[in-house]
């Protein structure tokens, strides 16, 4: 018996281009079901999507955006800071997108939109002691402008912006009647952690200008790990009002952070 003659390349390619789409599809389906190693050489050969350009960051569109949510946002009925929070989250995660392509810059400028929004409408939602939806997005806009500390190593610039809407959170929140922060609780680790001694002093100086206080604002030595956020800013452990306002602090409230501190600080001179 003649053995079938193996047909050559050029057969191939002839049989191939006189099949239909869906023959040729059936075909091949055939093939990878005798030969399943085949599978994986069809999705290799898949086209790789391509991204379409980032069209270039406009400040003011995203600002008209954040206040449009705010202005057609129903205040009225349960749920109103819900309403509000999942269109934001929509553009934090554009934000988000721009510090996974390390554009720092335009991220720490979109995410300080999205805050400032929020706070400037915040007395606005508070009626319902169970919502804080509105909450979560400024935390996770402190999220992400720490990521953008950690990559934004040389702009001074940016980073004092950054650094300048960080504390804007943390003066907001110790402002409001709560117990414990509601949105800046990672703040103080991030004003420690993540900036320089330069940095620092500046912070310093912040709040001593917020909060009028005429003590000695030479800070101590402070490492990247360190993270007595009361020691970093109030200066030396050394410093009598300092060591008295914790003596009165651990006493009263039970409380030697900064967060109890700074709260009662507001309580006994408003």
């Amino acid at each position: 018996m003649n053995a079938t003659p193996t047909p050559d390349e050029q057969d191939i390619k002839s049989a191939v281009e006189q099949l239909s789409r869906d023959d040729l599809l059936a075909l091949i389906q055939r093939m990878v079901r005798q030969h399943p190693d085949l599978a994986g050489l069809i999705v290799s050969k898949q086209p790789t999507a391509t991204r379409k350009p980032r069209a270039p960051f406009n400040a003011e569109v995203y600002h008209l955006q954040v206040e449009k949510i705010f202005y057609t946002t129903d205040r009225n009925t349960w749920g109103s800071e819900d309403r509000a929070a999942e269109p934001l989250l929509d553009i934090v995660d554009i934000a988000d997108e721009y510090v996974e392509q390390h554009d720092f810059t335009d991220a720490a400028a979109l995410y300080k939109i999205i805050i400032r929004g929020i706070l400037d409408n915040y007395d606005s939602f508070r009626w319902h002691a169970d919502e804080g939806q509105l909450d979560d997005v400024v935390e996770d806009c402190v999220e992400g402008l720490s990521n953008c500390l950690r990559g934004m190593q040389d702009n001074t610039a940016v980073r004092r912006q950054i650094l300048q809407t960080l504390f804007d959170v943390y003066d907001f929140d110790t402002n409001l009647e709560n117990d414990m922060p509601v949105m800046s609780d990672k703040v103080p680790a991030i004003l420690v952690r993540y900036t320089t001694p330069e940095e620092r002093s500046m912070i310093a100086k912040w709040v001593r200008e917020a909060f009028d206080l005429d003590i000695d604002w030479h800070a101590d030595d402070v490492g990247e790990d360190y993270e007595d956020f009361d020691v970093l800013l109030l200066g030396r452990p050394s410093c009598a009002l300092v060591a008295r306002w914790r003596a009165i602090t651990m006493w009263s409230i039970g409380c030697s952070n900064w967060d109890g501190w700074m709260r009662r600080w507001r309580k006994q001179n408003t």
